[in-house]
């Protein structure tokens, strides 16, 4: 089953009863749309389904989507003691999929161009609102699992990164998404960002351009107009520039 995974909290649902514990306080859900409510990580009916007050409170009651990412979902809920019921109560929410792209400091080209020779690198996965402490992310390449690592420090921004387990044995394009498991249930994954993997050193020598260097020789009127060199190498590596009389730049 497909979609975003959405943790229910008492931001969500509140009920209290003086003459109850939060184990005696119990919800019945009814008129589920769009998607399905798991108490750890157990399929409830979507509407006669029950969970209680403490299931609610430890984080153990998730909404997963039938489908749909980034879907707006809702489900009534009435509280009960057991012999006396509250008024239903109905929750709309978003459900929003984890991100996922190359962290900045395994990028050994261009941060825009999602290149690197880091055949181990991290990536940063942005979790949805209701990620907890305990919870697990899950990097993929493909439907081949990466990695997993369990949530600890979340960044103010709701980033975590996460570090692939082997490394890379080939160079080439790695379509890289996440996941996140909420109480046992596993969220949809992200959408894919293609990453390269590119550790070949070019072996291309510069050049100077043939404009300004038509015969092969460098004359004075050629050198005051300035001086192309053309020609590969890696990102962040030192290129050394040797002319005829043994100077260099």
């Amino acid at each position: 089953m497909a979609g975003g995974a959405y943790r229910l909290t008492t931001n969500d649902l509140t009920a209290t009863d003086e003459e109850s514990t939060s184990t005696q306080l119990t919800y019945t859900v009814s008129s589920a749309t769009r998607g399905t409510i798991f108490v750890n990580n157990t399929a409830i009916s979507s509407t006669t389904g029950t969970f209680t007050a403490a299931q609610l409170a430890a984080g153990q009651v998730v909404f997963r989507t039938d489908g749909s990412s980034n879907a707006t979902a809702s489900f009534t809920a009435t509280a009960s003691d057991g012999s006396l019921s509250a008024s239903s109560q109905t929750v709309n929410f978003q459900v929003v999929r984890p991100t996922v792209t190359l962290d900045n400091a395994s990028n050994t080209g261009n941060t825009s161009d999602l290149t690197t020779s880091n055949t181990q690198p991290y990536f940063v996965v942005t979790l949805p609102t209701g990620a907890f402490d305990g919870d697990l992310i899950r990097i993929y390449q493909g439907n081949a699992l990466l990695a997993e690592t369990v949530v600890g420090d979340i960044a103010e921004n709701g980033t975590v990164p996460v570090r692939v387990d082997s490394a890379f044995t080939s160079d080439g394009i790695k379509n890289i998404s996440a996941s996140l498991v909420m109480a046992g249930v596993e969220s949809a994954k992200s959408d894919a960002v293609a990453v390269y993997i590119d550790t070949t050193v070019p072996n291309t020598a510069g050049q100077l351009s043939g404009a300004q260097l038509s015969d092969g020789l460098l004359n004075l009127s050629e050198s005051s107009s300035g001086l192309t060199l053309s020609g590969l190498a890696e990102p962040g590596s030192t290129v050394t520039v040797t002319f005829a009389q043994a100077s260099s730049a």
